[in-house]
């Protein structure tokens, strides 16, 4: 997994919770509990946390999140890429011990991604949906 797929998950957790309650997704609740794990394991600082709590739970954009923090907004950035950094580590030291692919299912619809599709973390036809929501 890369910082940008720990990005997109974390970004999502709350959707894919949402899913897993509303529709039983297994497959998702496993995808939030490895997440879960890996932020534990990851050993972030106390501002790595505090910095993914205001942008990812909170939802505040990150100058927001400085003024929260009394920082500036690149030390946000900086934290932030050295947490998604740190938590995808885990999961590449879980794909090495494991002997697995990083990614074996869609962490949106849990469907098994095709070669290629791993390095988004999503199927071809949940990237095509984010696209088209996003615009």
């Amino acid at each position: 997994m890369t910082p940008r797929g720990v990005h997109r998950l974390l970004r999502d957790q709350f959707k894919l919770g949402v899913r897993c309650y509303d529709k039983g997704d297994y497959a998702g609740k496993d995808i939030l509990m490895d997440l879960h794990k890996a932020y534990w394991k990851a050993g972030l600082t106390e501002r790595q946390k505090e910095a993914l709590y205001y942008v990812y739970v909170r939802d505040l954009r990150q100058v927001d999140t400085a003024f929260e923090m009394r920082i500036t907004q690149q030390a946000v950035a900086d934290h932030i890429i050295g947490a998604l950094k740190r938590i995808a580590k885990v999961y590449e030291v879980w794909s090495e011990e494991t002997g697995k692919e990083e990614t074996e299912a869609c962490y949106v619809c849990g469907k098994y991604l095709l070669s290629g599709e791993e390095r988004s973390g999503m199927c071809i036809e949940c990237e095509r949906r984010e696209a088209t929501s996003d615009k």
